[in-house]
């Protein structure tokens, strides 16, 4: 997980006090019903298309 902010995923899931950044992975696909990395793929497209 890379976005503009240019954190991983382990600093990310550290940062929110998760084990590992695989649970994280879990948590946030249970939740959204997609993995981090589609997510962030999902908002550059949105973003891409905002700016056109």
């Amino acid at each position: 997980m890379n976005d503009n902010a240019g954190i991983t995923l382990a600093e990310l899931s550290d940062h929110l006090s998760f084990s590992n950044p695989s649970y994280f992975t879990s948590v946030f696909r249970k939740i959204t019903g997609q993995t981090p990395g589609r997510y962030l793929e999902k908002r550059a497209a949105e973003s891409s298309d905002r700016n056109k």
